[in-house]
């Protein structure tokens, strides 16, 4: 995308009137967007080049698919479309007489068949990647708590906002802040992690581990 970007960059500069042109360069020179993270995984994704392919001529593809237990399969599936999220690519294929979506990391030794891809007539890539997604959002797991903290940590406490289900004063120093988490181990070491500047409200079984745990250490 950036090699795509970067080429459109030059023929529109090419394109545009000597006044405009430094304009354009003038601004180029003072805002860039790079939408890598922090934490780029620098996933593999030598796979690539042969799924384009595959998808290009509309034939079927044969990989070993990895999952995330360390286990391994062979599979042939009828490619539809790849998908990039955040840093991550994806690849949306039908088998059988489903859809299924493979993180394309993990796909090992593909190679393209002979024998034509199905592609259904109404297939559409955007609408089922839209619905596949709020589908997963739907069922990940979550553990919601409250806490009281002091004004000196809720930055760290704010510090991902998409956690963050409320917040209002409680006091003179104090917040009220409620929390998602991903499950009650990540919530318990949260909250011993901030020591006596953060109070569990609620619930009740995440009080009594913190409580447990203060008088064993």
């Amino acid at each position: 995308i950036k090699e795509a970007a970067d080429a459109a960059w030059l023929k529109l500069r090419a394109a545009l009137p000597v006044g405009v042109r430094e304009q354009a360069e003038f601004v180029r020179q003072r805002l860039l967007i790079d939408s890598r993270n922090w934490r780029d995984s620098g996933e593999s994704l030598t796979s690539l080049a042969v799924l384009l392919e595959a998808l290009w001529s509309g034939l079927r593809l044969k990989f070993v698919y990895e999952k995330a237990d360390g286990s391994s399969s062979e599979r042939e599936v009828h490619p539809l479309g790849l998908v990039a999220r955040a840093n991550r690519w994806y690849l949306v294929a039908g088998k059988g007489d489903e859809h299924r979506t493979y993180r394309v990391s993990r796909i090992r030794s593909p190679e393209i068949s002979t024998e034509r891809a199905e592609r259904p007539a109404k297939f559409d890539l955007a609408a089922y990647w839209e619905t596949s997604t709020n589908r997963l959002r739907e069922h990940l797991p979550y553990y919601n708590a409250t806490f009281l903290v002091t004004e000196h940590i809720l930055p760290w406490v704010c510090y991902r906002p998409w956690r963050v289900l409320a917040q209002e004063p409680a006091d003179d120093h104090r917040y009220r802040v409620s929390l998602r988490f991903d499950a009650p181990e990540e919530a318990g070491q949260f909250a011993l992690g901030h020591g006596g500047e953060l109070e569990v409200l609620e619930p009740q079984d995440l009080r009594d581990y913190v409580i447990a745990t203060a008088r064993a250490v």
